[in-house]
């Protein structure tokens, strides 16, 4: 597995470099199964969201095709345990993703980046209580 290599490869890393990391991890999940991805979300999604927040195009379009994959209903489960894991793991991260995604939503020239963020706000309702999603 290339993702604990990443993941500590980013702690590691100079501020420079970082960005780099977030792309290759947020690339490299993208393909990993939902089921395989959602017992590491602790771990992976803080760096998800700084991917988002990141300046590169390509690690905020491959980490929020991943948040949009994992935000919503996996039609493959039986029962699906993993919404609630995802929805009570992102309401520790809400202000800073909420702000990454309104940014993302407001990128000139970056429609596929548009398009996620605007996907991962639709999605977010359901999952997250008004109360919390409200002053954002």
């Amino acid at each position: 597995r290339e993702m604990p290599r990443l993941v500590e490869g980013y702690k590691n890393a100079p501020a420079d470099t970082k960005g780099h990391y977030l792309g290759a991890l947020a690339n490299l999940l993208v393909h990993i199964p939902r089921a395989a991805v959602e017992p590491d979300l602790p771990k992976v999604l803080p760096l998800l969201v700084q991917a988002i927040k990141a300046n590169q195009p390509s690690a905020q379009s491959a980490a929020l095709s991943l948040l949009s994959a994992l935000i919503r209903p996996d039609p493959a489960a039986k029962s699906s345990p993993g919404a609630s894991t995802v929805a009570s793991l992102l309401q520790g991260h809400l202000v800073t993703l909420v702000s990454g995604l309104l940014e993302g939503a407001r990128m000139r020239g970056q429609i596929k980046v548009r398009c996620l963020s605007l996907d991962c706000l639709s999605a977010l309702p359901p999952l997250i209580p008004f109360s919390s999603l409200f002053p954002h």
